[in-house]
Protein backbone atom coordinates (compact mmCIF):
# COMPACT_ATOMS: atom_id res chain seq x y z
CA UNK A 1 0.00 0.00 0.00
CA UNK A 2 1.12 3.44 -0.83
CA UNK A 3 0.36 6.39 1.07
CA UNK A 4 -1.36 8.84 1.15
CA UNK A 5 -3.77 7.42 -0.85
CA UNK A 6 -4.99 10.51 -1.92
CA UNK A 7 -2.21 12.31 -4.12
CA UNK A 8 -2.60 16.39 -5.45
CA UNK A 9 -2.20 16.34 -8.76
CA UNK A 10 0.89 18.79 -9.26
CA UNK A 11 2.75 17.69 -6.21
CA UNK A 12 5.50 19.55 -6.90
CA UNK A 13 7.97 21.29 -4.63
CA UNK A 14 7.13 24.88 -6.31
CA UNK A 15 3.65 24.20 -5.60
CA UNK A 16 4.13 23.42 -1.97
CA UNK A 17 6.11 25.93 -1.30
CA UNK A 18 3.28 28.54 -2.50
CA UNK A 19 1.18 26.77 -1.07
CA UNK A 20 2.52 28.00 2.31
CA UNK A 21 3.17 31.10 1.27
CA UNK A 22 -0.33 31.50 0.64
CA UNK A 23 -0.82 29.85 4.02
CA UNK A 24 0.90 32.88 5.35
CA UNK A 25 -0.95 35.87 4.20
CA UNK A 26 -3.38 36.34 6.82
CA UNK A 27 -0.55 36.24 9.11
CA UNK A 28 0.63 39.31 6.91
CA UNK A 29 -2.95 40.57 7.64
CA UNK A 30 -2.47 40.39 11.21
CA UNK A 31 0.59 41.63 11.49
CA UNK A 32 -0.43 45.03 9.66
CA UNK A 33 -3.70 45.49 12.00
CA UNK A 34 -1.83 45.21 14.98
CA UNK A 35 1.89 47.02 13.77
CA UNK A 36 0.65 49.32 10.70
CA UNK A 37 2.78 50.26 7.92
CA UNK A 38 5.81 49.46 9.98
CA UNK A 39 5.40 45.52 10.12
CA UNK A 40 4.84 45.74 6.38
CA UNK A 41 7.99 47.38 5.80
CA UNK A 42 9.75 44.73 7.93
CA UNK A 43 8.19 41.72 5.79
CA UNK A 44 8.84 43.69 2.42
CA UNK A 45 12.30 44.65 3.55
CA UNK A 46 13.46 41.14 4.87
CA UNK A 47 11.35 39.03 1.49
CA UNK A 48 13.14 41.44 -1.29
CA UNK A 49 16.74 41.02 0.35
CA UNK A 50 15.89 37.34 0.90
CA UNK A 51 15.25 37.01 -3.41
CA UNK A 52 18.28 39.04 -4.02
CA UNK A 53 20.32 37.13 -1.89
CA UNK A 54 19.34 33.96 -3.24
CA UNK A 55 19.72 35.05 -6.71
CA UNK A 56 23.07 35.99 -6.64
CA UNK A 57 24.27 33.02 -4.37
CA UNK A 58 22.52 31.03 -6.82
CA UNK A 59 24.09 32.29 -9.84
CA UNK A 60 27.74 32.68 -8.61
CA UNK A 61 27.72 29.41 -7.55
CA UNK A 62 25.41 27.49 -8.60
CA UNK A 63 25.28 28.89 -11.66
CA UNK A 64 21.74 27.95 -11.80
CA UNK A 65 19.27 31.36 -11.31
CA UNK A 66 16.19 29.28 -11.90
CA UNK A 67 16.60 28.25 -8.48
CA UNK A 68 15.16 31.43 -7.30
CA UNK A 69 11.82 30.24 -8.14
CA UNK A 70 11.28 27.83 -5.80
CA UNK A 71 9.63 30.04 -2.99
CA UNK A 72 11.62 28.94 -0.22
CA UNK A 73 13.64 32.31 -0.03
CA UNK A 74 10.07 34.23 -0.05
CA UNK A 75 9.16 31.34 3.19
CA UNK A 76 12.52 31.87 5.04
CA UNK A 77 11.61 35.64 4.85
CA UNK A 78 8.00 36.02 6.01
CA UNK A 79 8.67 33.73 9.32
CA UNK A 80 12.12 35.79 10.33
CA UNK A 81 9.65 38.90 9.43
CA UNK A 82 7.23 37.12 11.43
CA UNK A 83 9.93 36.71 14.69
CA UNK A 84 11.52 40.76 14.44
CA UNK A 85 10.33 43.46 15.94
CA UNK A 86 8.22 46.00 13.95
CA UNK A 87 10.41 48.62 15.24
CA UNK A 88 13.61 46.98 13.80
CA UNK A 89 15.66 49.32 12.00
Amino acid sequence: MNNPYIKPKNNSTNSVMFDVIIALFPLIGVAYFAYGMQALFVILTAVLTAISTDLVFSYFYVKNWRAIFDGSAIITALLLSFTLSPITP
